[in-house]
């Protein structure tokens, strides 16, 4: 079975081009078809094949050649013709019309927002680690330096925070400690008793506190989620360690 390499061309077969001058004179003489330089056509003159571009030249549709008189005879063969390169129309080009390993620059590409992302997809994740630790025995909230700005996309996507805080409590005394989430100003995690040492004789105790909270801050502004602290009860000392950290992922919905 006959085949070929390559794409599919668009014509089979072509039969081959011929064209005859009745009554050249002159130099100039027009052609039918456009070729692209003096080899692409085959020029006879009184039976006698000339020599390109020594015997005749061509630039496009114009044949120049020696000066013909009245009763020479010329016809040309072509050899190959100049086809015509179509550039589709603006915005034309579809899914279809492109190769799967076609190399498009970036630029040529729409941006993907948030909204053409299916929902539960993370579209950005911050994350804060404390540097220097906190210790507090005030029953005033402190920052403890888990702190994080986000600016989420839209305003129909939820934040997801999760926090893992050290702490440790130093003291004979039992103590309660307070832990709260703010956005900005608004409290979106707050218990008073979030950590509780009811037990007197342990001097020093460390525990372990994780925080997951899904916000719906229905904001494209700029947002700053902060962990505080509080010692609420007793006299002694609660720390947060250098180990805790928090990370906020804006999420699709």
């Amino acid at each position: 079975m006959a085949g070929f390499i390559g794409n599919v061309p668009a014509t089979n077969y072509e039969s081959s081009l011929t064209q005859t001058f009745s009554t050249p004179t002159g130099t100039s003489h027009t052609l039918t078809y456009s070729v692209a330089n003096s080899a692409d056509i085959l020029v006879v003159i009184n039976n006698v094949i000339q020599e390109p571009d020594v015997g005749y030249a061509v630039s496009g549709t114009t044949l120049t050649t020696d000066t013909l008189a009245s009763g020479d005879t010329m016809y040309v063969y072509y050899l190959a013709l100049a086809r015509n390169t179509t550039t589709p129309p603006a915005l034309s080009i579809d899914n279809s019309m492109v190769a799967a390993g076609a190399a498009i620059d970036q630029s040529k590409l729409a941006a993907i927002s948030g909204s053409d992302l299916p929902a539960g997809t993370i579209i950005q994740m911050k994350a804060d680690y404390q540097a220097g630790g906190l210790s507090t025995s005030s029953a005033t909230f402190a920052d403890t330096g888990l702190s994080i700005d986000i600016t989420p996309t839209s305003t129909s996507n939820d934040i997801i925070i999760f926090a893992s805080l050290e702490c440790s409590k130093n003291g004979a005394f039992a103590l309660a400690a307070g832990i709260r989430l703010l956005r900005d100003a608004t409290q979106v995690y707050n218990v008073d008793w979030d950590i509780y040492d009811q037990d007197a004789p342990n001097v020093f105790l460390a525990m372990n506190k994780s925080i997951f909270i899904e916000d719906s801050p229905a904001s494209v502004s700029s947002l700053t989620y902060k962990i505080q602290m509080n010692a609420s009860a007793g006299t002694n000392t609660m720390a947060l360690a250098a180990t805790s950290s928090m990370f906020v992922m804006e999420v699709a919905r």
